[in-house]
């Protein structure tokens, strides 16, 4: 079964990937106290630091490093913000972390689900739903940003930062809606 925000452990809400949950599939979620703002991101980045403790890139940087200058990307805003904190917590970390992801609002859930992908996820598969939720693309649009950034791929061997120059074109061209394979 292709893993989605539908049926990803984390939402019990029912939602797709065309956008947050309705109120009254939010409902039936677990309360959880109203989060916004700086408490929020607060929140995000402290769980961020947590899961990515230890952690290294391909060029041996710390992954929350990474993470960081995503978050900083999109700070304009709080809820984009805490996702992009949040953005490859359930990819990166054990099954503890992802327990700790019930303590923020279910739209925060929902994105974070979006742009997780899951080990046998297919980019066909992954990448076309997330342009349908503009907060999620925005995130989605720094991480790559940031992904490609010539100076961190210099920090690399040259076929592996080739390797990610050409993944990253691709993942842009689907988001985009450039990718001819991404609509077959």
């Amino acid at each position: 079964m292709q893993a989605t925000a539908r049926n990803h452990p984390l939402l019990a809400t029912g939602c797709d990937h065309g956008g947050p949950p309705t109120p009254s599939r939010a409902m039936s979620e677990p309360i959880v106290p109203d989060i916004a703002g700086p408490a929020l991101v607060a929140r995000a980045r402290e769980l961020a630091r947590r899961a990515h403790a230890g952690q290294v890139d391909p060029a041996g940087r710390p992954r929350i490093e990474h993470v960081a200058r995503v978050a900083a990307a999109v700070s304009d805003e709080a809820e984009a913000e805490a996702v992009a904190w949040l953005h490859g917590v359930l990819e990166a970390c054990d099954a503890d972390v992802h327990g700790n992801l019930a303590g923020f609002p279910v739209q925060v859930r929902y994105w974070v689900a979006l742009l997780t992908r899951h080990p046998v996820q297919e980019d066909r598969d992954y990448y076309p739903p997330i342009p349908r939720s503009p907060l999620a693309l925005r995130v989605k649009l720094a991480a790559i940003a940031d992904q490609m950034d010539e100076s961190r791929l210099a920090l690399l061997d040259e076929p592996t930062a080739h390797r990610l120059r050409v993944k990253y074109a691709q993942a842009l061209a689907t988001l985009r809606g450039d990718d001819p394979d991404a609509r077959t």
